[in-house]
């Protein structure tokens, strides 16, 4: 900083050297066609989950599992205080209005025509507590991440967590334009912490 004060967003030294290149120092991700998800104000238990998929390889990532797995349980959850602690910052996403009236529908309401439920049952923002804390929040995050998450587990290949056989009963179910409609609603939220 140009006064020589620390950037209290800066982290820990393991958010300074595994983290921030990707997600942000504060974990709003780099702005990289939406590749990597942000992580200020992330649920600490679905963070935390994740890591360790990552680092047993439950979870693939020729990025996230070498770093994951070279972690410390201590260095693991500073990154995940750290990144919980951080505020949101507000979305960039602006989406076609009707498609993110029809995502509004998908997320609130569900897809009772084919046995889709409401979307913030499980992964908010209205839902507080959280039904699940391993359940991530969806609120804010890139609309292409959303979409690269929801296509690999169609194609059964998004592991993880020994929840997300939940997603496989019904994400097949979901059409090309349920998903841009639904990540698109999703990704025009703001972000408020639970």
């Amino acid at each position: 900083l140009p006064d020589g004060s620390p950037d209290e967003n800066a982290g820990p030294g393991v958010v300074r050297e595994n983290c921030a290149r990707c997600h942000g120092a504060a974990g709003g991700a780099q702005e990289r066609e939406g590749a990597f998800p942000r992580l200020a104000g992330q649920r600490t238990e679905y963070m935390d989950q994740a890591l360790r998929a990552y680092a047993d390889g439950r979870r693939y990532s020729g990025i996230m599992g070498p770093i994951a797995a070279n972690l410390t349980a201590e260095s693991r959850e500073q990154a995940v205080r750290h990144y919980a602690s951080m505020k949101p910052t507000a979305s960039a996403h602006v989406g076609e209005e009707e498609s993110l009236r029809r995502g509004q529908d998908i997320a609130v309401g569900g897809i009772a025509s084919a046995d889709i439920p409401r979307c913030i049952e499980c992964h908010g923002p209205a839902v507080s507590p959280a039904k699940n804390p391993s359940y991530p929040s969806l609120a804010g995050q890139p609309a292409t991440y959303l979409k690269g998450q929801l296509q690999l587990m169609k194609e059964r290949r998004r592991g993880g967590s020994e929840y997300v056989h939940l997603m496989h009963a019904f994400v097949d179910r979901l059409t090309e334009r349920h998903v841009d409609d639904v990540t698109g609603y999703f990704a025009s939220l703001p972000v408020v912490p639970e």
